[in-house]
């Protein structure tokens, strides 16, 4: 600790003593005080900079501040020390305000002006605040999602949302568009002259917002636009753009597995499943001794349900790595269901031609249909929203029940609407009543439910959820824990229990971005999973590297399906030996290749008949 101390101490003392010195001038302690705090500020801040940034120590660990520390700390602040002498005392500074004469411009020319200016400031403003806005609702933001956002309608999306992009994009960028405005066009009737002067030579630099604005306003607005523009590209990444529309990769037809090929053995006593998709819901929120990274577990009940049951992990417990063309919900649910990530190719919006939604796919909804299963897809809101209902009516006949059909079937009043639809704790009940349907019918069933109140941003507090936390969300993520065990415990007590499979499973990361600022850069994220009451066991404990595709033929295993080769689509068996794609290629390779453009994914998929 002295010797940190010390090396921050010495070298603002020598530039003090030395300026003194240089410039013969005798000043008061105070003043000396000043001086000296100002001089710390600015060598100690350089120095740290360099030695933490460009040269990568630790600043924060004392154990670093060894002998050689000290003695490279010293030496670069002596250096800057010499500098920060040399110019404060051959370079003065001085500033004084003048009257300046006024010239008016012609008004057609000042109109064309300030609306060029405007125009330029106002697109300018928007990129910047709609970048911040991305990062800050999203998180890290992929091509295809990107681009698959702005081909779907809008209907459904959760109107909080419309509100939050028109508040802090739209209304902030008129208002400081304004602002710009009358700053550009209020005539000043002063000029700054900073006079500099380099030992004996002396020159001023006459500055006027009036003339200056009058005459750069254009300028300056070009300037911002294009450095938007530029943060935009960057921080969406604008290098994986160029390899998702130009790049083509053969990855996808080299290891793609027709499902149209393989041979299906269902048990002669069909299995009912329970697919529940938890909205985000990662390993991430668990205690670090169960695999998460929490001090304490916010999802104590999913935790032990996981360890009580079947979950593919890769450490600990959990969870499954989310892949480019998985990571929002109907991506997810095209992973999770057909094995293949969902994609959109620039300048083809194939989504929704036709009336279809990826033609070429073959689904678990299609494939338990033949099988003459009754199925139901369950969702709190908007079934409609980026294409849901779409997937599930086209691909398996699903009957879809919906914010719409909850008004109908009075489980909630009509005009009633809380977050994306109604809450999770009300979808449950409404679960209840559709499983006890389904259960007496004369087929097989399978009802797959969708929650939603753990949905960023902040997630939804219902009545139910505890106020133990001072953060909303790590509230929302306990109280829907209890609900799933809650669900899980009535199922259990239902005589069509016996004959079930229950599949639960998070559908994506989570974009909720606050909760994850102080995440160990070292720590992976994976998304939850467990299997309850399994057709078949699991022989092989090993940790397995798995993602979502892999989902969709091993719900068919625990079903008590027996898959010819273990492998449908892109996904691998997980209670096989076959090895996954990533347990065969690394994460980070099928990561690459699957950013890339696929002709035969466009070929196969989105324009197959």
């Amino acid at each position: 600790m002295l010797i940190q101390f010390l090396c921050m101490l010495f070298p603002p003392i020598t530039a003090v003593v030395l300026r003194n010195r240089f410039k013969k001038e005798k000043r008061g302690a105070f003043r000396n005080l000043i001086e000296y705090l100002i001089f710390a500020l600015i060598i100690n801040s350089i120095v740290v900079f360099i030695i933490s940034i460009l040269l990568g120590y630790e600043i924060n660990n004392l154990r670093n501040f060894k002998i050689q520390f000290a003695a490279l700390y010293i030496f670069l602040s002596i250096i800057l020390t010499v500098i920060v002498v040399f110019l404060t005392c051959s370079i003065r500074i001085k500033a004084e305000l003048n009257t300046v004469e006024l010239h008016n411009m012609t008004s057609l020319k000042l109109i064309m002006k300030n609306a060029v200016t405007a125009l330029l400031l106002s697109a300018s403003f928007v990129i910047w605040f709609s970048t911040i806005w991305i990062l800050n609702n999203f998180g890290l933001v992929t091509p295809e999602k990107l681009i698959f956002q702005m081909n779907v309608p809008l209907k459904g999306t959760d109107i909080n949302f419309i509100k939050s992009y028109v508040l802090e994009c739209i209304v902030t960028s008129v208002l400081l568009l304004i602002f710009c405005m009358v700053i550009i066009n209020v005539r000043w009737k002063n000029r700054l002259i900073i006079k500099v002067g380099v030992f004996s030579k002396s020159f001023g630099i006459p500055f006027s917002p009036h003339i200056f604005f009058k005459k750069f306003s254009v300028a300056v607005a070009g300037i911002f636009l294009t450095t938007g523009i530029v943060n935009f590209a960057v921080s969406m990444d604008i290098r994986g753009f160029y390899n998702f529309t130009f790049n083509n990769s053969q990855s996808i037809q080299q290891n793609f597995v027709d499902t149209k090929n393989v041979k299906l053995e269902f048990p002669k006593e069909k299995r009912n499943v329970i697919y529940i998709l938890l909205e985000s819901m990662e390993v991430t929120y668990m205690s670090k001794e169960s695999g998460g990274s929490q001090p304490a577990d916010l999802i104590p009940e999913l935790t032990e349900l996981a360890g009580d049951n079947i979950s593919f992990r890769n450490s600990k417990l959990g969870g499954a790595y989310q892949l480019p063309g998985t990571g929002w919900t109907i991506a997810a649910m095209v992973s999770q269901t057909a094995g293949i990530p969902l994609r959109i190719p620039i300048g083809d919006n194939s989504y929704g031609r036709y009336g279809s939604f990826l033609p070429g796919a073959l689904t678990l909804g299609e494939i338990l249909e033949n099988q003459g299963y009754n199925q139901t897809l369950m969702v709190g809101s908007d079934a409609d929203f980026g294409g849901r209902k779409d997937l599930f009516t086209q691909h398996g006949n699903f009957k879809v029940l919906d914010y719409f059909t909850a008004i109908k079937d009075n489980v909630i009043e009509e005009g009633y609407k809380v977050w994306w639809g109604f809450e999770d704790n009300i979808l449950y009940e409404y679960a209840k009543d559709e499983l006890l349907n389904l259960s007496q019918q004369d087929k097989p069933f399978n009802f797959t439910i969708l929650t939603v109140d753990t949905h960023h941003v902040g997630g939804y507090v219902c009545s139910m959820c505890q106020h133990k936390h001072d953060y909303s969300f790590p509230n929302v993520l306990s109280c829907a824990s209890r609900q799933v065990s809650n669900f899980i415990n009535w199922i259990k007590a239902q005589d069509f229990y016996e004959n079930t499979t229950i599949v639960i499973a998070g559908d994506h990361l989570s974009m909720e971005t606050k909760f994850f600022e102080d995440l160990d850069e070292n720590y992976t994220r994976t998304t939850y999973n467990a299997f309850l009451n399994s057709a078949i066991t699991r022989h092989d404990q090993r940790v397995r590297e798995f993602s979502t595709l892999d989902m969709f033929p091993t719900i068919l295993a625990s079903m008590g399906v027996t898959i010819d080769g273990d492998r449908l689509g892109l996904g691998t068996n997980l209670f096989s030996q076959q090895p996954t794609l990533l347990e065969k290629y690394g994460f980070d390779k099928v990561t690459e290749e699957l950013n890339k453009s696929s002709h035969f994914y466009n070929n196969r998929f989105l324009l197959s008949n």
